[in-house]
This record gives C-alpha cells, sequence and structure tokens, in this order.
C-alpha cells in the first residue's frame, strides 16, 4: 500500500508526528518511483503556497518561505543547504511534539 492510499497528509503542521509514525523506518514504499515522488513534491509545495497565501500565517510568512526553499533545494535541487533525511525528520518532529502538546491541553 502507498503512502497516500493510507491518507496520510499534514495540513496546518498537526499531523507531522502521526505521519512520520505512519512511514517505514528506511523511507517511503515509493522510495525510487520518480513519478510519485515528483507528485509528492508538487502536492507539498502546492499545499505550502496555500498556507503561505492564508493571512492567518503572516506571522510565520519567514519561516513558510524558507521552508519552501529548503523543500525545493533538497529534492529536486542541488542541496547546498545541507539538508539530511535526518535534520527533516528533526526539524518536523518539533512540529509534531507542540501540536501533540496543545491537542492535550484542548482536552
Amino acid at each position: 500500500m502507498k503512502i497516500i492510499d493510507r491518507g496520510i497528509m499534514a495540513v496546518d503542521g498537526e499531523l507531522h508526528s502521526d505521519e512520520e509514525a505512519l512511514l517505514p523506518e528506511q523511507g517511503s514504499e515509493s522510495k525510487g518511483n520518480p513519478d510519485y515522488s515528483r507528485w509528492a513534491l508538487e502536492r507539498g509545495l502546492e499545499l505550502l503556497d496555500l498556507t503561505i497565501a492564508d493571512p492567518k500565517h503572516r506571522h510565520r510568512l519567514r519561516e513558510l518561505s524558507r521552508l519552501r526553499e529548503a523543500r525545493l533545494d533538497y529534492f529536486p535541487g542541488e542541496n547546498q543547504f545541507g539538508s539530511t533525511e535526518r535534520s527533516w525528520r528533526s526539524y518536523f518532529h518539533a512540529y509534531g511534539l507542540a501540536a501533540a502538546i496543545r491537542r492535550e491541553a484542548t482536552w
């Protein structure tokens, strides 16, 4: 089963830790599938662009724009920023943890 078939999607940083728990340890099942990888990148950028355009995220504009730049550098680019899979997981883990703490506080 591909990841997209599982209905995994992170919107506004809410599901990153849940999403990560569903991924195999060695990467997604679609690894090595350039068509799926290209589609996933394009869809991720589309969601990121929608988030950037949403006025409620104006206070996060710099961070979101930098994230978009770093994604393009790492995935189809030359990785001039020196990102690693581990650094990406670490970056999103912090947001997932914050979202989990926020959910716990509201329950």
